[in-house]
């Protein structure tokens, strides 16, 4: 449908090479994996960034209320 000189029957032609099942399943922990790590560094810097949000809050209150001062 999105490619005008593209057909059905031109489609069944197509060579598809797909790996082993055990490959398959070797991609698949691996890209889980990947995942992971990335889903743990992300997690990593929202903690910090609320951290960083409680740290701002807690400076501008000490500074209203004098705890601090502001030169």
């Amino acid at each position: 449908m999105g490619v005008p000189h593209l057909f059905q029957s031109d489609i069944k032609n197509f060579v598809l090479i797909i790996p082993p099942i055990i490959e398959q399943e070797q991609i698949i922990e691996f890209i889980e994996y990947e995942v992971e790590k990335i889903d743990a560094g992300i997690s990593l810097i929202e903690d910090q960034i609320q951290k960083m949000k409680e740290y701002k809050t807690t400076l501008i209150n000490d500074a209203v209320t004098g705890k601090i001062k502001v030169a």
